[in-house]
């Protein structure tokens, strides 16, 4: 689910048997899915307010 690109290169970087791996892994994931939800609301507003014809 929150799976991306950069998610997925932390995950492989990172061990993931360690504490300290398993939360780098959870904030990278957490972090990317903000990351993606803030900017999707930032671009659906704006994309919104800039209105104009084709």
């Amino acid at each position: 689910m929150t799976m991306t690109d950069e998610t997925y290169v932390v995950n492989c970087t990172v061990n993931g048997e360690t504490k300290r791996g398993r939360k780098i892994m959870f904030f990278a994931a957490l972090f990317s899915w903000c990351y993606w939800m803030v900017g999707s609301v930032i671009g659906g507003v704006v994309g919104y307010m800039l209105q104009f014809r084709l």
